[in-house]
């Protein structure tokens, strides 16, 4: 009896495999893709300036237009609506540089090789306005999920600039990678003299918050590999969260699914008095946010 091989008719449906497809898909999205560079490149000193790094990676100053630009971003900057890797220098390090005088180039070409924008700041302006200077680079990413660098010492501007931030804007920050913890620690979030964090950011710093692999990421080969499998997990798993959350729209009973009118008028003009910040969808969202900021818990099935 004939058979179809490439099992496009759907004959062979029942012998298909689609958890095998699905994790085929997921390792996938997961591999890091190592950038292909000489290697006397990565340890040339003269890269560590922001020309040398436009001329090398096609990046763009910002803000556009200025003369002496305090941070630049990658060409898909204003794009690239999935990634964002935000690059903050420790506080001696030279524009164009990581950490002290190490070159940020590995950092960008790992980058570009695994589609991610960037943006790299220039420590010394950041840390002159950390709220105002932030927004003004922020504002043109429309990156969804969005992971930050630090180096030693910039925390606190890091954390100073999240603090001006509405929750909506600083959450989309899903992972904060710091060489340091400038004394931040799980049950110390307050910055000294600074301002203090509200009870929400309190709780999304507590789960964002990671050290790095390796402090220079230039000490051990491997570093900036794992740097990128750690933030492609966390997008993993956030993006899965959302799925989540989104399929859990077709189980609301008490109001209409987002998106879609499937009450009658009369239905919806009584509910038009309901508590918002108590209703079925704010619950449901309030419960996938705290799973959210579980990130430290293991996940279900696995050992």
């Amino acid at each position: 009896m004939l058979r179809c091989c490439a099992g496009i008719c759907g004959g062979n449906a029942a012998e298909r495999r689609p958890s095998d497809v699905d994790l085929q898909m997921a390792q996938e999205h997961l591999r890091v893709v190592k950038p292909v560079v000489r290697v006397d490149e990565l340890r040339e000193p003269e890269q560590a300036s922001f020309e040398k790094l436009i001329d090398r990676c096609g990046m763009q100053p910002a803000p556009p237009g200025v003369s002496d630009p305090g941070a630049i971003v990658s060409p898909d900057f204003q794009k690239n609506s999935t990634r964002l890797m935000v690059v903050v220098p420790s506080g001696d390090a030279p524009p164009g540089a990581w950490n002290g005088q190490d070159t940020a180039l590995p950092l960008l070409l790992w980058a570009q090789a695994n589609n991610w924008a960037v943006a790299l700041f220039s420590s010394q302006t950041l840390k002159a306005d950390p709220a105002g200077f932030w927004d003004r680079i922020m504002l043109g990413s429309p990156a969804r999920f969005a992971v930050v660098v630090v180096g030693h010492s910039m925390l606190n501007s890091v954390v100073s600039a999240l603090c001006a931030l509405h929750p909506l804007l600083f959450r989309r920050f899903r992972a904060i990678f710091a060489a340091d913890r400038d004394g931040l620690g799980a049950g110390n979030l307050d910055l000294e003299g600074g301002p203090t964090l509200s009870q929400q950011l309190r709780a999304h710093l507590g789960a964002a918050l990671l050290p790095l692999p390796c402090e220079s990421l230039m000490a051990e080969p491997m570093a900036h590999q794992r740097l990128f499998e750690l933030a492609m997990q966390r997008e993993d798993r956030w993006c899965r969260g959302e799925a989540s959350k989104y399929s859990s729209f077709d189980n609301l009973k008490e109001g209409d699914k987002p998106g879609l009118k499937r009450m009658a008028v009369d239905e919806r003009i009584q509910h038009l008095g309901r508590d918002r910040g108590n209703d079925e969808l704010s619950r449901l969202l309030r419960k996938h946010e705290q799973v959210q900021l579980g990130e430290e818990e293991e996940e279900p099935g696995v050992d």
